[in-house]
This record gives C-alpha cells, sequence and structure tokens, in this order.
C-alpha cells in the first residue's frame, strides 16, 4: 500500500477525501486484537515507526510485487488478506473492490476487505468478509481461523462465479455495446 494520496488528495463539495493513511489510523491497532500476523507491504513515505508500534509486520511493497513471479508468490505464501480502503472509496461508497483481493480469492485465499458498497456485487461469506469496525474485522480473522479450509473453498468459488476473466470481459463488451 502506498500511505497517502501524493500531491493532493481528490476534494468534492469541499470535501477533501483521503488515502488510506485516514483509514488507517482507524485501525493502527488491530494486531493486538487478533492472535493473525498482520503485515501490510509499505511503499513511501509513512509513519513506519508507529505502524510496527501498532503491531503491524513491514514488508517492503517493491520487494514483493516488483514483478508478476514475486507478486504471485507473496499472494501464495500469505493465509489470506486483511485490507484497509483508501479513505474516498469507504467515504463515497463506491464499491471498490481491489484487483489484489480478486487474485487472493483465485489463489483460494480468504479476505477481510473494508465495505466500500462492494458487498452489494460481490457476496460476502466464510472466506469473503466485509468490515467497518476492528470489531467486525477481528471477528472476521477469528471465523476464518476456525474454518479455514472452508474459507479457502468459499475464496476460491467467489474468484470462480465472479472473476473470470471471460465473464468479466463479455460483461464489458456486453455493456459496452460491442
Amino acid at each position: 500500500m502506498s500511505w497517502k494520496i501524493e500531491p493532493t488528495p481528490p476534494s468534492l463539495g469541499g470535501r477533501v477525501y483521503g488515502g488510506k493513511d485516514v483509514e488507517f489510523e482507524r485501525f493502527m491497532d488491530l494486531p493486538s486484537r487478533t492472535p493473525e500476523t498482520l503485515e501490510v507491504a509499505l511503499s513511501g513515505a509513512a509513519p513506519r515507526e508507529r505502524i510496527v508500534a501498532g503491531g503491524w509486520r513491514l514488508r517492503d511493497a517493491r520487494g514483493v510485487s516488483a514483478t508478476m513471479a514475486a507478486y504471485r508468490d507473496y499472494l501464495l505464501a500469505s493465509r489470506g488478506e486483511c485490507s484497509i480502503a483508501k479513505n474516498a472509496y469507504v467515504a463515497l461508497r463506491s464499491g471498490w473492490f481491489s484487483t489484489r483481493t480478486a487474485a487472493y480469492l483465485a489463489c483460494g485465499k480468504p479476505a477481510v476487505v473494508q465495505e466500500t458498497g462492494w458487498s452489494a456485487h460481490v457476496p460476502p461469506g466464510p472466506g469473503l468478509h466485509a468490515f467497518t469496525t476492528a470489531e467486525q474485522a477481528v471477528a472476521a480473522l477469528a471465523a476464518i481461523r476456525a474454518d479455514y479450509a472452508r474459507a479457502c473453498r468459499y475464496a476460491r468459488e467467489v474468484a470462480e462465479a465472479h472473476f473470470r476473466a471471460e465473464d468479466v470481459c463479455a460483461r464489458l463488451l456486453t455493456d459496452a455495446g460491442l
């Protein structure tokens, strides 16, 4: 993740919409609330010492995403994803859903993803959880831990049902009238 939108975050109607830094602050102590190891692959300027003090493990984002093979290997070595969204996506309830999350699901890895309105389009369940509060994120992580195999199966099922390239491309072409 990148900590902040540079050079300036977007504004609409006089309201400024921030990046992950705004939302991450709300979940800074999340690692202290769960036995799961939570890691952030971070790039750019960020308060690294505060993030580590909050219990997060840090990785260099460039190292895990410099090549497709490195990125794939990082996802496959992960137990799953816990993702905090940019403030703009959360505040506007845009329905944003990360391609990274889709990749985790395709790998059969469960995901706990901050709610942006995406759950109206992709069904949450045992391997894909939406959260708006730290308590909900902790509960989702515990549910996955309680039946990891089921969560992994559901994650893969969601990927196959909603993110198959053939289906996504067909919808895009149909919607474009092509």
